[in-house]
């Protein structure tokens, strides 16, 4: 990855001052490259912080499955990876580097389709299509996402950014003046801004918001150290919209109890529950607890 008339920002050798730092400035290249990563191995300390970590194209490999359920994950056979590494010896400094990167992609990247939170970027064509499902036929993320992909073959679609551009039109209506909206609208602006913000939303075919997660860059971090054991804890009906408030939670070195991920669901059924899961899986890079517990009913899987 290099950038134009300037030293490449991602290289064999280079060294980071914080494991922060090094997911923020892989992720943010990426996303000016055209393409979305996943965090695959982990190696820990005693002490519970990161000694090793591998990142890949989100379409890194080759996906099987043995369900039948449908998927939007797309692994198309590509190679590209970054291996990061804290040394533990000669390293005083606790420098995180890069020992490994293999900067070759199997498929086309696209910049424009990373960026839709900002409507210039985006591919005007796929935009006036965005527009008339939404407004003129008021047509839900799932069902335009088929059509996309069936208009616009080879383009990446990725969920959130295509709930971001069907957000920007919308109908303005009453209810985009509840917390649940507001939130979600200050939540991209934060993911936005920061790629350590992770925000996950649903829709339902009115374009109504029914599900909202994220997690915060402080709250991410408190997972990867302390997320061995979990409890998930759902209370209903907890505003004026009536929908579920489920939060995920933590005990630190200390047996604080640390908050590290929430949800808000329209509802408390096995699908929802799942949603947030997998949103929770996506934002962690699948990084699991040994133990979870929680109250759902019926329980969710975490898998």
């Amino acid at each position: 990855m290099q950038q134009e008339n300037s030293e490449p920002v991602l290289y064999q050798g280079k060294a980071f001052t914080t494991w922060k730092q090094a997911f923020e400035t892989i992720e943010s290249q990426a996303k000016q490259q055209g393409f979305n990563i996943i965090y695959s191995r982990v190696e820990k300390k005693s002490d519970r912080t990161f000694r090793r970590r591998i990142a890949q194209c989100k379409h890194y490999g080759n996906y099987v499955t043995k369900s039948n359920k449908e998927t939007t994950t797309k692994h198309l056979g590509c190679a590209w990876h970054i291996n990061l590494l804290e040394l533990t010896s000669k390293n005083p400094f606790k420098y995180v580097y890069i020992t490994t990167l293999h900067d070759i992609h199997s498929h086309n990247l696209n910049p424009n389709i990373i960026q839709f939170g900002d409507n210039k970027y985006i591919p005007p064509e796929i935009m006036k299509e965005i527009e008339f499902l939404t407004i003129k036929c008021r047509m839900g993320a799932a069902t335009q996402r088929q059509y996309l992909e069936a208009k616009f073959p080879g383009q990446i679609i990725y969920d959130n950014d295509l709930y971001k551009a069907i957000q920007h039109f919308r109908p303005q209506n009453k209810d985009d003046s509840n917390d649940a909206a507001k939130l979600y609208t200050k939540l991209l602006e934060l993911s936005q801004n920061n790629p350590m913000w992770k925000v996950a939303i649903k829709f339902d075919n009115n374009n109504t918001l029914t599900h909202l997660f994220w997690m915060t860059p402080s709250q991410l971090e408190l997972w990867y150290r302390y997320s061995d054991i979990v409890v998930q804890d759902v209370t209903c009906k907890t505003n004026r919209y009536e929908m579920a408030l489920s939060l995920f939670i933590i005990l630190d070195e200390n047996r604080n109890v640390r908050l590290v991920a929430q949800a808000l669901l329209i509802d408390e059924t096995k699908e929802s529950h799942e949603w947030s899961f997998e949103q929770l899986n996506l934002a962690t890079n699948n990084v699991y607890p040994q133990v979870i517990m929680t109250d759902a009913d019926p329980a969710p899987k975490f898998d």
